[in-house]
C-alpha cells in the first residue's frame, strides 16, 4: 500500500506493508485524509527546493530531525479488520481516526481503539478529519474560560485560527481576526466577525474597536518577534489572558505581563489525555466528575457540531488530491496564496 513519509529531509510516497490488527487496535482503509498544513509542512521553503517525485522541506519542520517520520494524523475511513479485545466496532463501520503515528497519510491505517470514533450519515468522509483541528481550537476555547459576550482576538487565521474563530462565535463572543493574507481574511470574513490584514500595527485598531482592549488574545501562529507578542499584549486588557495555541519561542516580556497582570495560558493539542499512552493506546479514562473534557470528548463535541452542520468546513477545502498527486498538494502550500486545508483522497 501507498503512504506519504519523511526520509530524511524530503517528502516522498513509498510502498509499505499492510498493517494488521493487535490486540485493542483496529485497522481501517482510508477514504480522505487531512494534512495540517501548519504542523505538517510549518517550514516548507520555496519551489526551488523541489525535486521530481519529492518535495524537499526545512530542517526545521522536525526538531530534532530524524530520518524517517510519518505524516498526518487524522482521517476518515471504514473498518476492515478489528483486534482482540476492542468492542463497540463492526466491520464496515464509517470511522474517524486521530492520532500521531496512527491516522497517517496511507491507504490502510492501524489505530488504538481509544482513537476511534464512529461517524453517523450526516458527516462526510471529508468533513470527519476536521474533527481532530478543531478539538485544537475547542481545547484552546476551554482553557481561556472565555464567556459569552467577551471579545477574543485571533492572531493567524491558518486551518486551526479558523476554527477557533467559528467555535468562538458559536460560543456568542466577539472576534476580531488578524492575518496578512487576504485570502485567509476572507475566508474567515464568511462566518461572521471583524478582520484586519496585517502583521503588525494593529493594535490601535484593535483598541479603538474594542474600546478596553480584549479579554483573551489567542496566538495561532508561530511567534518568534518579540515586537509582535509585545504589540499582541497591548491590545489584551487589565487582566486579561494570552493563549499560546502554536508555539512562542521569544522571551516573554515581564515588565508588560506584570503591569496588566496578565495569564499566560499554554493550549496543549485535542486536550487532556494527550501524550498519555495509558489514555490513548489502552483507554484508561478520565473520572468525568475530574476532568470534564477529555481529548476523546472533544473530539466527539466536535463531530457533533459537524453532523448538525452548526461548525460548516466546506468553505475552508481549498482541494483535494488522490494520494498518487501527494507532491502536487504539498507544492502547493509554496503558493503566494497559500491554501488553508487540503484533503488526501484514497481510492
Amino acid at each position: 500500500m501507498k503512504q506519504i513519509v519523511r526520509v530524511g529531509n524530503a517528502i516522498a510516497i513509498r510502498d509499505v506493508p499492510i498493517p494488521h490488527a493487535s490486540p485493542g487496535f483496529i485497522v481501517v482503509r482510508n477514504s480522505y485524509s487531512l494534512i495540517s498544513t501548519g504542523t505538517e509542512t510549518r517550514s516548507l521553503r520555496n519551489s526551488s527546493a523541489l525535486v521530481k517525485g519529492i518535495t524537499t522541506i526545512s530542517r526545521k519542520i522536525f526538531a530534532p530531525q530524524k530520518a524517517y517520520a510519518n505524516l498526518g494524523y487524522t482521517c476518515a475511513g471504514v473498518i476492515e479488520e478489528i483486534g482482540e479485545g476492542v468492542h463497540g466496532f463492526a466491520l464496515g463501520d464509517r470511522v474517524l481516526c486521530v492520532g500521531f503515528d496512527y491516522a497517517v497519510h496511507a491507504e490502510i491505517v492501524k489505530v488504538p481503539a481509544p482513537l476511534v470514533f464512529h461517524l453517523p450519515q450526516t458527516i462526510s468522509f471529508t468533513h470527519a478529519p476536521f474533527a481532530a483541528l478543531g478539538s485544537v481550537a475547542l481545547h484552546a476555547l476551554r482553557r481561556s474560560n472565555i464567556a459569552f459576550g467577551e471579545k477574543a482576538l485571533v492572531i493567524g487565521l491558518g486551518l486551526t485560527g479558523q476554527l477557533l474563530v467559528r467555535l468562538l462565535l458559536l460560543n456568542g463572543c466577539s472576534v476580531i481576526g488578524v492575518d496578512p493574507n487576504d485570502y485567509k481574511i476572507t475566508l474567515a470574513q464568511k462566518a461572521g466577525g471583524e478582520y484586519i490584514k496585517g502583521k503588525r500595527d494593529f493594535a490601535q485598531t484593535v483598541l479603538d474597536k474594542t474600546g478596553h482592549g480584549v479579554d483573551v488574545a489567542f496566538v495561532c501562529t508561530d511567534m518568534h518577534d518579540n515586537e509582535n507578542l509585545e504589540e499582541i499584549m497591548t491590545t489584551i486588557r487589565d487582566r486579561g489572558k494570552l493563549v499560546a495555541v502554536a508555539n512562542i519561542t521569544c522571551s516573554l516580556p515581564f515588565p508588560l505581563f506584570f503591569r496588566k497582570e496578565l495569564d499566560l495560558i499554554v493550549s496543549r493539542s485535542f486536550g487532556p489525555g494527550r501524550f498519555d499512552k495509558e489514555y490513548e493506546e489502552k483507554g484508561i479514562d478520565y473520572p468525568l466528575g475530574y476532568v470534564r473534557w477529555t481529548e476523546r470528548r472533544n473530539i466527539e463535541e466536535v463531530l457533533r457540531l459537524l453532523g448538525e452542520q452548526k461548525l460548516v468546513v466546506d468553505p475552508l477545502i481549498s482541494a483535494e488530491y488522490p494520494i498518487q498527486h501527494a507532491q502536487q498538494a504539498y507544492h502547493s502550500l509554496l503558493g503566494r496564496t497559500r491554501p488553508v486545508a487540503l484533503l488526501l483522497k484514497y481510492s
